[in-house]
């Protein structure tokens, strides 16, 4: 059994929910493992810039035991400079600044190109430096990053001030196999007081729709109290696991489409054997109802029987007094009344097999029927209960009649029920008021037959209409409410429909649609 799959609202719905529940979460898991990644990065730049500033110190340390010795010491201090500088290419120039009391600063050793000892050039700004702070970084306004690491050694007239002049944005450069530091990231150093030492921009925004993601940490130097801040601002749709969610999308779609595909299965089949064993109920009901109807037509069956079994009987009994005649003129009545004993018991051969065929329970499958044949067999067994309710029974029926593929018995079943339907209702009828029921056929344009039931009862109310044909609804006194909804199940079984409307005299109007030969 192929059922086929189609999402309900509900089913989307939950997919939608569960998928967008799974891209929230995954989505979550990348912010937090970018974030995770740029703490790990601002700790590692923390450290690095925490050991180059160490690194300064002790740069300072050793070249203030030589400083002190200036000017003779000013060769090996030269040498030790000019390796601090190639070893180190941040730290751009090395000054010792002579400061004695009142006097203007010169330079007492320098290495920058075009200065030489006993100059001005820059020493008011190591002097400056050096008398603001004692190692402490001090912008410089020669270029954005730059700043002097400035220290006071010596005491009295031998006062000196040295002086790294160091360029922060080099702090930065990471070893060469490691690449650069935070790449992408916006940083910034800056003074505990908020002055700004370095600013470098990040990556710009992919997007309108951003999320931020942000590291600050003090940088862990005594004389270089930096502030180190790292900030990046990736596009959102970054963030998502697109590929992730999408595949999750495809699991849980998959996966809820088993799940319905095998409930819809189950429920399919559970529904598959409750209308087989519905179906066998109606046929176990309609073989009761048959039998039942028996009983009520045994008056009926009676009557007709009688009839074909009294002209036996006279015409018998005509021929053997003929025969006893002997005469030539009487043998050819003898052989006219033996003709019509033949036609009488066929005819009574018939009702009696009508009758077999009503009461069994083994019903042959549809085949094309005469219409108009069973609805004489239909008012023929039922005549003599008609005619004893007072009911009259008209025929309207075309000539040809209309042929349908129907079973003949479940055929005659629908319309005996309806027409003894239409008898009951009339029992209400006032005194005098005509009861009369209409059986009448027609050929339908596309094929199949038409077979409407019409009574002159007192109708059928608008609000019952939509609940005739459900089971154990009636409105007769101690009726079951299984009469109709058996109709409709023997109609539909062979193919047809039936409905229930008011006729135009007042009463009800059932017609029976039953589909062609060809169909």
């Amino acid at each position: 059994m192929t059922v086929a799959v189609r999402a309900t609202p509900t089913a989307a719905l939950l997919w939608a929910m569960a998928t967008l529940g799974f891209a929230a979460g995954a989505t979550a898991l990348r912010y937090a493992e970018a974030e995770a990644r740029l703490q790990q990065e601002g700790r590692g730049l923390q450290r690095l810039i925490a050991q180059r500033a160490d690194q300064h110190d002790a740069h300072l340390t050793a070249i203030s035991a030589l400083a002190a010795g200036l000017p003779g010491m000013t060769e090996g201090l030269r040498q030790v400079a000019e390796s601090i500088l190639r070893f180190y290419p941040r730290i751009l120039a090395v000054d010792a600044v002579a400061l004695p009391s009142g006097e203007a600063p010169a330079l007492a050793f320098t290495t920058r190109d075009g200065c030489a000892p006993g100059s001005t050039c820059a020493a008011g700004v190591v002097r400056a430096a050096a008398v603001a702070t004692d190692a402490m970084p001090v912008p410089l306004p020669q270029g954005p990053g730059r700043y002097l690491l400035a220290k006071r050694v010596g005491e009295g007239p031998a006062t000196r001030a040295l002086a790294l002049e160091i360029d922060a944005a080099r702090l930065l450069e990471a070893e060469a196999a490691t690449g650069e530091a935070a790449a992408g990231a916006r940083l910034s150093l800056t003074l505990p007081d908020g002055t700004p030492l370095l600013a470098r921009a990040g990556d710009p925004p992919g997007s309108p729709f951003t999320v931020s993601l942000a590291f600050a940490a003090p940088i862990g130097s005594t004389s270089q109290p930096m502030l180190l801040h790292l900030e990046r601002q990736p596009s959102l749709f970054a963030i998502v696991p697109w590929g992730l969610v999408a595949g999750f999308s495809v699991v849980v779609a998959a996966v809820a489409a088993l799940g319905l595909g095998l409930t819809r299965s189950r429920r399919a089949a559970r529904e598959a054997r409750r209308r087989a064993e519905l179906g066998e109920q109606a046929a176990r009901l309609a073989h009761a109802g048959r039998v039942n109807a028996l009983g009520e037509m045994a008056s009926g069956i009676a009557h007709e029987l009688t009839q074909p079994l009294t002209a036996l009987l006279s015409q018998s009994q005509a021929a053997l007094h003929l025969a006893r005649r002997g005469s030539a003129v009487d043998a050819e009545t003898l052989l006219a009344a033996l003709e019509a004993n033949v036609a009488q018991a066929r005819r009574a051969g018939g009702i009696l097999a009508r009758l077999r065929d009503w009461a069994a329970n083994d019903l042959p499958p549809p085949r094309p029927i005469e219409i108009n044949a069973i609805l004489r067999g239909v008012a023929a067994l039922n005549a003599r209960d008609m005619q004893l309710r007072g009911v009259e029974v008209a025929l309207d029926l075309p000539d040809p009649s209309p042929i349908a593929l129907a079973e003949p018995v479940q055929a005659e079943q629908v319309v005996h029920n309806l027409l003894r339907n239409a008898a009951d209702a009339m029992e209400a009828n006032p005194a005098g008021a005509p009861r009369r029921v209409s059986l009448a056929a027609r050929t339908l344009p596309g094929g199949g037959a038409e077979i409407a039931v019409e009574d002159t009862g007192p109708g059928l109310p608008p609000a019952i209409l939509d609940r005739l044909f459900e089971t154990f609804f009636t409105t007769k006194p101690g009726g079951m409410g299984l009469g109709l909804p058996l109709c409709r199940t023997l109609v539909e079984r062979m193919g047809g429909g039936i409905e229930a409307a008011a006729a135009p005299s007042g009463g009800a109007r059932f017609v029976v649609r039953l589909a062609g030969a060809s169909t």
